[in-house]
């Protein structure tokens, strides 16, 4: 009985179903699909120009990762047969869903999360916090600024700003399986030309002892959870070369990955980078979730296997 009930609260389609989120006349259904699908375009970066890279850090960059960043061809995820679509009614809010990977990594796409309003809001607390340079963890747990992750960001704490804890509300509703009470502040990353953050993992792990440990008090980063609030002109899609994904959010859109295996080891699979802006400016806003207190930990076996996708539909 409960399997039901499950079942009937979810819209199910083909890889083309985001028309049933956009499209009751099913005449408009060709434009769609040539001009504004999220899978077959939504409205793809304008290839870039064929000039000689003076792209600070590009030699941290494969050739294959460059493919994924900037030819939309070689993403084929969209094509496999359990890359699917769900529209789920969570009270008066409708969620609507893509996985893109049901395990190895779980990555999942929330299409049009967030209101104009949230977005605006979101970017001007951004405009008023104080921006600097992202720093990195080196292996002995300290900060510094690395070539591998050109980006400028600004914690925008939930408690100080309304705007941000209405998306940080709406995030919890509409994914009742994570809780977004274990969080790190929330976090602004604005990327100008030639900014970019090389393929790397959330994982944070210390070869030594280190005061930065004290970090690690609410667990690891089990999840990341990212919010598109402005869009780069040319480049600054996401990618996953474990699986060969790229995910070019609209403002409004986010995406989560797992970063964690059921045992709380990390997943190897969840490897992921932030392709170069060429042209434009891309701000998103990012939030870790921390194992602690994640009830999901408890509706799984807790073996060293990755989540499945489904424990974020329920």
């Amino acid at each position: 009985m409960e399997a039901n009930r499950f079942t009937k609260t979810l819209i199910l389609t083909s890889v083309a179903c985001l028309i049933v989120y956009y499209f009751p006349n099913s005449n408009e259904v060709n434009k769609f699909l040539y001009t504004e699908s999220s899978y077959f375009s939504s409205e793809p970066n304008p290839s870039p120009p064929e000039t000689e890279s003076s792209l600070n850090g590009e030699e941290y960059w494969s050739t294959e990762e460059k493919e994924l960043c900037n030819n939309p061809d070689v993403d084929k995820t969209w094509t496999r047969i359990d890359a699917l679509c769900f529209a789920i009614r969570r009270g008066l809010e409708l969620s609507k869903i893509e996985v893109i990977s049901w395990s190895n990594p779980v990555l999942v796409v929330y299409r049009d999360m967030f209101t104009k309003k949230q977005i605006k809001g979101y970017s001007q607390v951004f405009k008023k916090s104080e921006v600097e340079p992202e720093k990195v963890f080196d292996q002995n747990g300290k900060l510094y600024i690395s070539s591998t992750r050109i980006v400028n960001g600004s914690t925008t704490p939930a408690s100080i700003h309304p705007e941000v804890q209405s998306i940080v509300d709406t995030a919890n509703r509409l994914i009742p399986s994570m809780n977004f009470q274990y969080t790190e502040p929330v976090l602004g990353l604005s990327y100008l030309p030639g900014g970019h953050i090389t393929v790397h993992h959330d994982f944070v792990e210390f070869d030594v002892e280190a005061p930065e440990e004290a970090f690690l008090d609410m667990g690891n980063r089990m999840t990341t959870f990212i919010i598109s609030v402005e869009k780069a002109d040319v480049g600054g899609a996401t990618v996953f070369p474990s699986i060969k994904a790229t995910v070019r959010p609209n403002p409004g859109d986010a995406f989560m990955w797992f970063n964690l295996l059921e045992n709380q080891e990390i997943d190897n699979s969840a490897f992921h980078g932030g392709c170069p802006v060429l042209a434009g400016r891309k701000l998103i806003t990012t939030i870790w979730l921390r194992s602690k207190g994640q009830h999901i930990f408890d509706t799984v076996e807790g073996k060293k296997q990755s989540f499945n996708a489904r424990e974020l539909l329920r």
